[in-house]
């Protein structure tokens, strides 16, 4: 899953972005319990990663749904910077209802005020059938024979 965002308020030390998916999403992982792997990167425009953003912690256990990216960086990073988040979720059997399928993100600050917040519509989820088989039953199973 890869997330790109642009924030119209500089990111400085101790703000904090919230980012919940849909209804259903995991982004714990079930060996370690702590979050899936990432990795968190600015961008220019659409321009090439420039490097990576360092100097950041990120916790599933507490966002539901979701997780919670805290800069702790020295250097404060521009308004207008293009973030991304690469991270691995665990999808929902199904899409969920329409009015439960959004994104939600928040960019607040060190005391927890929002700067900015946005809300994105979900992807569609095709179900797979779980659990199929298939069985030729009836007496009649040679070759050329009819069966059930």
């Amino acid at each position: 899953l890869q997330i790109w965002a642009t924030t119209p308020v500089a990111l400085s030390t101790g703000d904090v972005f919230l980012i919940q998916g849909p209804a259903g999403f995991s982004f714990v992982d079930s060996t370690s319990g702590g979050c899936n792997s990432h990795e968190f990167q600015t961008l220019t425009g659409s321009a090439p990663v420039v490097g990576s953003l360092q100097d950041i912690a990120l916790t599933c256990d507490d966002v539901p749904t979701g997780f919670k990216i805290t800069y702790s960086g020295s250097a404060t990073i521009a308004a207008g910077a293009r973030l991304a988040l690469l991270i691995w979720t665990t999808n929902p059997r199904t899409s969920p209802s329409s009015f439960n399928n959004y994104w939600h993100f928040d960019h607040l600050n060190s005391e927890e005020e929002v700067l900015a917040a946005g809300f994105m519509d979900g992807y569609v989820i095709q179900p797979q059938l779980e659990d199929a088989s298939v069985a030729l039953t009836g007496s009649l199973q040679a070759a050329g024979s009819k069966s059930t």
